[in-house]
């Protein structure tokens, strides 16, 4: 039972994934061809790749190989770091970056990456906003503050409107 137990716990081991050491960080929305294509690379030990692969994402045929990679030393948490400059490559598509044994989420180049970008953020600036809130067709934290612990004892629990401002992190507290 015991030698049953060892080999399963083994293969377990053995065969559990690798816990990522580097990463790439890209533009989440896109990037347009003929502007700057920058990602960066972050990694926890100090070693950084000396090239990196643009591959098709539907494909998986590197399209772009580069060794323009500037290095930045360590930053935060990361040991390293360094810019992956595919700027050269202009060609519509999605695509992933592979550097080394690390890939970066997919993304796209086209024209039209940032079509509709201002009115989502304004959208949700608006949503964000306390008070009255134009998706919900109603007004928040108006009876939520109180004066706690004043000096004149008269005026604790004397009531607040800290209606305005924003609400923080999407969850719609206010602080």
């Amino acid at each position: 039972m015991n030698r049953l137990l060892f080999g399963l716990l083994f293969l377990i081991g053995v065969s559990a994934p690798a816990i990522a050491q580097s990463w790439i960080r890209i533009n989440q929305l896109g990037y347009l061809p003929n502007s700057i294509k920058v990602a960066v690379f972050v990694g926890k030990d100090e070693r950084i790749p000396g090239g990196f692969d643009l591959i098709n994402a539907q494909t998986n045929a590197v399209i772009f190989s580069s060794k323009k990679i500037a290095h930045y030393g360590p930053y935060a948490a990361f040991r390293a770091t360094a810019r992956l400059d595919f700027s050269a490559f202009r060609k519509p598509g999605n695509y992933y970056l592979q550097a080394g044994e690390t890939r970066s989420p997919a993304f796209r180049i086209g024209p039209d990456v940032y079509d509709g970008t201002a009115d989502f953020t304004l959208k949700y600036l608006r949503q964000q906003r306390s008070n009255y809130n134009p998706f919900l067709r109603d007004t928040c934290h108006r009876e939520d503050g109180f004066v706690i612990y004043h000096k004149n004892a008269s005026k604790d629990s004397t009531h607040l409107d800290v209606s305005g401002g924003w609400h923080d992190a999407s969850d719609y507290l206010q602080y």
